[in-house]
Formats: C-alpha cells, sequence, structure tokens
C-alpha cells in the first residue's frame, strides 16, 4: 500500500490491515519469546486482574533471553507506516503483548479506547497489532468499530457488536490503528491461547506508559549491541537531563534529541 492510500484510509476508517507483512520464523520465535515471558512475568507480578492477563508489562526487560524482541524494531518495513503518521523520532509508548486464553471471560472483552483524547487533525500516538497466531472469528479476533476514533461517546453494546469490523488474518498480518479507536478483544472459544504483540507509539516528548530505558537497566538487559535506531524507539534518547552538566552540553550530545522546527 501506497503513502498517500494508506494515509488517507488510516484517517477515514481509524485503521489499517495489511496481511502478511512477516516471514512465519520470526513470527514463531516471537510467539514464544511472548509465552516464555509471560511465565517470567507472573513469577514477578502475580496475576491479580482479569483485564491484564496475557499483556506483558514491558516485553524489551526480557531481550536478553528473547532477543528477537529486538530483532523486531530492526525490520523497518513494517515501522514505514508508523513514520507516515507520526513523522520521524516516534518512540516506543508501549511494547507488550495481547493474548488471550482459552474460554476468557467477559471482564477482558471490554469495549475501550485506547487513548481517550481527541485532536482535530494531530495524531499523538498510533497502535499496533502483529498477529502472532492465525485470528479467526473462533479464538478472538479484534473487533474494531470503523470511523469511531472521531466519537468520544462510548458506543452501545448492542452497537458495537451489530457494526464492529472483525480483524481476521495469518500470522505475521499487521493492524494499525489509531488508539482513539473503539474496539475489544473477541471470545476464544478454542482449546489454545490466541497471541499477538501490540504495540503503542507516540511522539518523543510524550511519556512512556512504563520507563522502558529505566527498567532495561534494572533488569540488566545487555544493550551494547542495539543499534542507534533501536535505541531511539525504545526512548533512550528521550530522556530529559538529570543534571546541569548533561544540559549544557550541545543539543546532539544530550540524552534527549527531539526533533526541532
Amino acid at each position: 500500500m501506497q503513502k498517500e492510500e494508506f494515509i488517507e484510509k488510516f484517517n477515514t476508517d481509524g485503521f489499517v490491515v495489511v496481511p502478511d507483512v512477516f516471514e512465519q520464523t520470526l513470527i514463531r520465535k516471537l510467539k514464544q519469546a511472548i509465552l516464555s515471558s509471560l511465565e517470567l512475568q507472573q513469577k514477578i507480578v502475580p496475576e491479580n486482574t482479569n483485564r491484564y492477563y496475557g499483556k506483558l508489562i514491558c516485553a524489551p526487560v526480557f531481550g536478553n533471553s528473547f532477543p528477537v524482541f529486538f530483532e523486531l524494531l530492526e525490520q523497518k518495513k513494517w515501522l514505514q507506516p508508523v513514520e507516515w503518521i507520526l513523522d520521524e523520532l516516534f518512540i516506543t509508548y508501549l511494547y507488550a503483548s495481547s493474548c488471550i486464553p482459552p474460554d476468557n471471560d467477559k471482564d477482558s472483552q471490554y469495549i475501550h479506547v485506547d487513548l481517550p483524547r481527541l485532536i482535530d487533525g494531530y495524531h499523538t500516538g498510533m497502535g499496533v497489532l502483529i498477529n502472532t497466531d492465525d485470528f479467526t472469528e473462533q479464538n478472538g479476533a479484534t473487533l474494531i468499530l470503523k470511523g469511531s476514533h472521531h466519537q468520544t461517546e462510548q458506543p452501545t453494546e448492542e452497537y458495537f457488536r451489530q457494526h464492529a469490523s472483525i480483524f481476521t488474518g495469518n500470522a505475521g498480518s499487521v493492524l494499525y490503528f489509531n488508539p482513539s479507536i473503539w474496539h475489544a478483544t473477541g471470545y476464544n472459544s478454542t482449546a489454545e491461547w490466541r497471541t499477538s504483540a501490540v504495540f503503542g507509539f507516540s511522539k518523543p516528548w510524550m511519556k512512556q506508559w512504563v520507563d522502558i530505558p529505566r527498567l532495561m537497566q534494572k533488569f540488566n538487559v545487555d544493550t551494547a549491541t542495539l543499534s542507534e535506531h533501536t535505541k531511539q524507539l525504545l526512548g533512550f534518547y528521550c530522556q530529559p537531563p538529570d543534571n546541569l552538566e548533561e544540559f549544557s552540553k550541545p543539543k546532539e550530545e544530550r540524552m534527549f534529541r527531539q526533533k526541532t522546527i
């Protein structure tokens, strides 16, 4: 899909589906990394709410064990549409997962938006969901209400279920969406988990969902081999100075390197 076509569809519908973006070898590695990381996370943060069950809080903290989390960020082609919408130097607001177990309960299927604020004609963020399983109506494919990114009032349950589109597609497909669009998890009636990676991207001056660079440091994640591109995406160059010496350095040497006009 060309840039102009993508932007028009994204702005009109609030989402764009691009099929078969990734090779299956990487997708299988990513799926296993997500499921294994969820097990590790449960040892740190016990399950206490169904709403966040199956959701990684910060995938990069498990990067030492699963370098595919960084390998994914080096696959720059899938990030091109994000740059079309947010401009260059966008950062990762959220690097998580959206996985639902068999027979997921009603609490995990609530209708919601990820970013409950609207600025006419301006994008502060973008959501990206990567299938690491085939998404079907049976295993809980995401429901998304076309064009609803322009409304602040939540649609009724009846209207949403009647008019929402179902995001189905092969593993390796990608859903790009406006984080202000109304959507919901589907019902998984199969005997297997339905898995996916989910990203939120934002302008570089916005705070992240969690402080990714600081969390990676606390988990002793090796950053020596990460490219400048990956560090930029993870927010390493969006940190305000914490001392006067750094603030006094030339702008290109500071940790905060936001594009300026």
